[in-house]
């Protein structure tokens, strides 16, 4: 008898004990795979989607309760799904676009600074000369302590991945909203949360490239 493989976006076959239901279907919900083998004792393997996670599913072993439970605990843990694991992936995601921002945004300040005192060290009196040209040194030191900041054009792909990755769960929560309203709600809030600060990201990387390209667009 040959295995079959199903994926998140197929329908799985059911497993004859309901506890073993659950874990299955939070672990499709999650994009993980299942292997059916549909042996007498064996019921199939369950793989996330890196394969680095797996665990079986017995049809008729004691304790399956307990192991549909711990497969569970598996699934929610695991960083390479969509489900509530994914949104710790999209937060990381998330996360170094806002970091990478704060630095990227930190050069454009010293930059901008380093602009104005340019601007009035031609134009001061040469009494003050002097202490204008230290606070040109300062701010261009500044602005060497974050040239490594990414540009805006790193960060917006950054934030098509995640939103990728946000767009990938909302689905799954969708097609999870026709026979599971209620275990679909919490997964399309969470993506709805996550496109508002999406949006609010792209909003602060759209004005970080005009304050470094003013004159284009």
């Amino acid at each position: 008898m040959s295995a079959q493989r199903y994926g998140p976006d197929d329908t799985w076959p059911l497993h004859q004990k309901p506890y073993w239901n659950k874990a299955l279907a939070e672990a499709r919900q999650a994009d993980w795979t299942l292997t059916f083998i549909d042996a007498p004792h064996n019921f199939g393997v369950v793989s996330c989607p890196a394969g680095e996670h797996t665990f079986g599913v017995d049809k008729t072993a004691v304790g399956g309760e307990t192991k549909s439970k711990e497969a569970i605990k598996k699934i929610r843990w695991c960083q390479h799904g969509s489900g509530q694991s994914g949104s710790k992936v999209r937060a990381r995601q998330l996360e170094t676009v806002r970091q990478g921002l704060i630095i990227a945004e930190a050069k454009q300040d010293a930059q901008e600074d380093l602009d104005r005192l340019e601007l009035q060290l031609r134009t001061a009196a040469s009494n003050v000369e002097e202490v204008l040209l230290a606070e040109q040194e300062a701010a261009l030191q500044a602005a060497i302590d974050v040239d490594q900041a990414p540009d805006p054009e790193t960060l917006s792909a950054e934030l098509d991945d995640a939103t990728a990755t946000v767009k990938r769960s909302e689905s799954v929560a969708k097609a999870l909203k026709v026979g599971r309203p209620t275990l679909a709600k919490p997964l399309l809030d969470r993506a709805n949360e996550a496109h508002e600060r999406i949006a609010a990201l792209q909003d602060r990387v759209a004005t970080l490239r005009e304050r470094i390209c003013p004159d284009v667009g």
